[in-house]
């Protein structure tokens, strides 16, 4: 392969309209090499698209790619062949080793063999366990700085965290230009004729702790700096709430990114504590009615989800909880009483899944929420990780602790019901009142995965009290109405069918300047089609804020106020939040 890649090396590319690439759907045959010829042929294709994607990128303002001469062309053809080679090198330089090439492998083969018994059983190796539990928790083990590229396609550090490794240093700044990097007893990557999305890659693709970045300030001052990693905030599952005024009302906003926990706390330090402080400062509002944000938030810790129904049910059985021999058994909050009584909404869509599901399914069971947005993914099972091999567990007290050398598998060791006993495993939970998605049937669902387990439901007598039944049909009614007397919904319905009719058509074009470029700016046209027909234009906007508490907190924290004002904008113009918001207007009227 090295000498394949010598030989195309050796001479520059030759664009050309009658030269095709074309990438096929995921419902077409994979393509099968014919012989050595064939392979070459299909890598250089490959590599002429890459190269082509950087040359269409303008390097100056206002810079039209099909105006510039042939000599400038060149100049940006050069450059771009030097980036794409440096990319496919390093690719390949990942299975010249004989050992990594055997734990790559090794990783492979154990993964295909754990998720033969069902989609949510894998197996990790270090990095991808630490991945797994940051995405689980609050804190993750970061060097505290982000990375971007500037006006001259430059890598260059773009924020840095406030009490990170990065910012503590005081040697990196914004704006300084990364070079490259080398961690503990690793060889030095060189970021030359790099992107930023190789920074990304080449970066995070290790779980070592220690790592010294070469850096080009602004004076040109070339300087290595050495970070530690440290446990910081979570920015993924930083917990905010906010205020949207509607006709004079005030209602209270909590999007829940994840179900994470502290799984080293015995106290009750996760998501459905965040929740409970950001009601209490919600009341400082006097909010009328709240919506709970269920949109994309995958699941994780059951405990959470449970300590999350707790605080709008008084008290009864959440769900039903079997494993393969044992006996179903009742899943409940220890802990009577609730935080928030008044009208509440839940928003899901098909991306809500597993935890996010069991909150949904228990809210809507004993009528305490209305649920609206699109039928959830459809995963009624739980996992749990383990060390590969168990005889490696160590006891130190009542604590167990894992050794990490053969890695960890995911296994799934049982499956949850609502309280009605039935299961919405394969079927997903479907909402009160529908609110048009135009991503919805774009999202994979859990019957759309290779040995997925089957919906059944389970026999145990559940008893549980019913609060009053919601006015559903009269707020689905209000609903379909706007909805219908909407163009914006009613153009998204229409621009949903026509991409999905596409989904499954292979794309071919032509291996030129021309071809890729309009290539692009087709995706450019679909993205600005998308956004249109789901954002709200600036006259319908939401009228959405901080809450009081967290007003005063960002007068002091700059970094996180920059950070919260790009939610708010992000927020404003969500036309589903907009329809959502207009329903909890409705019932909290009903419930007068």
């Amino acid at each position: 392969m090295i000498q394949l890649l010598s030989v195309l090396e050796a001479k520059p590319f030759v664009f050309s309209d009658k030269d095709t690439i074309t990438f096929l759907s995921k419902t077409s045959t994979p393509f099968v090499c014919k012989d050595l010829n064939d392979l070459r042929r299909r890598i250089e294709k490959r590599l002429k698209y890459d190269c082509l994607n950087i040359i269409i990128k303008p390097t100056k303002e206002n810079e039209d790619v099909l105006k510039l001469t042939q000599a400038e062309l060149q100049v940006k053809q050069a450059d771009a062949a030097k980036k794409v080679f440096t990319r496919f090198k390093r690719y390949l330089s990942n299975f010249s080793d004989e050992n990594r090439i055997k734990h790559y492998i090794g990783d492979c083969l154990s993964n295909a063999i754990t998720l033969r018994f069902d989609p949510h059983s894998s197996y990790f190796n270090n990095y991808e366990k630490e991945s797994w539990d940051s995405g689980l928790s609050t804190e993750e083990f970061s060097f505290g700085f982000y990375a971007d590229e500037n006006d001259q396609s430059s890598i260059i550090v773009s924020d840095l965290v406030p009490g990170g490794p990065a910012w503590k240093s005081n040697e990196m700044h914004e704006g300084d230009v990364i070079l490259g990097f080398q961690f503990e007893k690793q060889p030095y990557v060189d970021l030359t004729n790099s992107e930023v999305n190789d920074f990304y890659v080449l970066f995070y693709k290790t779980s070592s702790k220690n790592v010294e970045i070469t850096i080009r300030r602004k004076d040109n001052q070339i300087k290595k700096v050495k970070l530690q990693k440290a446990k910081l905030q979570s920015q993924e599952n930083v917990m905010n709430s906010y205020v949207i005024n509607v006709e004079g009302k005030k209602f209270g906003y909590i999007p829940i990114p994840a179900f994470y926990s502290d799984f080293e706390s015995d106290g009750n330090l996760g998501c459905a504590n965040d929740v409970a402080k950001e009601i209490v400062k919600l009341k400082l509002d006097s909010i009328q009615g709240l919506i709970l944000d269920l949109r994309y938030n995958g699941g994780g810790s059951m405990r959470e989800a449970i300590g999350l129904a707790g605080i709008f049910i008084d008290e009864g059985p959440m769900a039903v909880y079997k494993t393969k021999i044992g006996k179903p058994s009742l899943m409940k909050d220890m802990n009577r009483g609730t935080i928030y009584d008044g009208p509440l909404v839940v928003m899901i869509n098909g991306y809500s899944a597993s935890a996010s599901e069991f909150l949904t399914a228990t809210l809507q069971d004993y009528e305490r929420a209305v649920i609206v947005g699109s039928t959830t993914y459809g995963k009624g099972t739980a996992q749990i990780v383990l060390p590969a091999d168990t005889n490696l567990y160590k006891a130190r007290g009542k604590k167990y602790y894992m050794n990490p050398s053969f890695g960890y598998v995911k296994v799934t060791i049982g499956k949850f019901y609502r309280v009605t006993t039935a299961s919405h495993q394969g079927k997903g939970i479907a909402p009160d009142i529908e609110i048009p998605d135009l991503m919805q049937r774009f999202m994979e669902k859990e019957s759309d995965e290779l040995f997925y387990l089957q919906n059944d439901s389970v026999n145990k007598k559940v008893v549980f009290s019913k609060l009053p039944t919601l006015p559903r049909e009269e707020l689905k009614g209000k609903s379909k109405n706007r909805i219908a007397s909407n163009l914006q919904f009613s153009v998204m319905q229409h621009f949903a069918d026509s991409l999905y009719g596409k989904k499954n058509e292979n794309t071919k074009l032509t291996l030129s300047v021309k071809g890729v470029k309009k290539y692009n700016d087709d995706l450019d046209l679909v993205t600005k089609k998308i956004e249109n027909f789901t954002q709200l234009d600036e006259k319908s906007t939401l009228s959405i804020t901080n809450n009081k508490f967290m007003e005063k907190l960002l007068a002091v924290d700059e970094y996180q106020r920059k950070i919260i004002e790009r939610s708010l904008e992000e927020l404003k113009k969500d036309i589903i939040l907009q329809e959502a918001t207009l329903i909890l207007n409705d019932l909290q009227q009903l419930k007068k």
